[in-house]
Parts: structure tokens; C-alpha cells; sequence
């Protein structure tokens, strides 16, 4: 299994791309994209920036 620290594409529903990301992983994409300083900080970005889990289930009894 390879590991990217690269934020995946999402779909309407907020679920992952699964095919987007196997069509970026062979065709090697993904491996540039992980060496590109601006997708690396990009995906940073939209780490920091999404919701977390509680907030997307709308249960944050664990979090308040």
C-alpha cells in the first residue's frame, strides 16, 4: 500500500473518490503531485480546514 499526504477528491455526498484516486495512483499522478510544494501545502489547507467527525455525524457529545 502506498501512503500520500495529499487531501483525496470527494464526492457531492462527502465521500472519497475512490475511482479518481486509483486513476491518479496509476497513472503516477499522485507521486508528482506528493513532490509539488503547492499540492502539498494545498492539501494541508483542506486538512486544517475540514470539519471533523463529530461535526459531519452531528455527534459532538465526545467533543464539547
Amino acid at each position: 500500500m502506498a501512503c500520500f499526504r495529499l487531501a483525496p477528491r470527494r464526492l457531492p455526498d462527502g465521500t472519497v473518490d475512490h475511482r479518481w484516486c486509483a486513476d491518479q495512483y496509476v497513472s503516477g499522478a499522485l507521486r508528482r503531485k506528493a513532490r509539488e510544494e503547492a499540492f502539498a501545502l494545498v492539501s494541508a489547507l483542506r486538512w486544517a480546514l475540514a470539519p471533523s467527525a463529530a461535526e459531519t455525524t452531528g455527534d459532538a457529545r465526545d467533543h464539547a
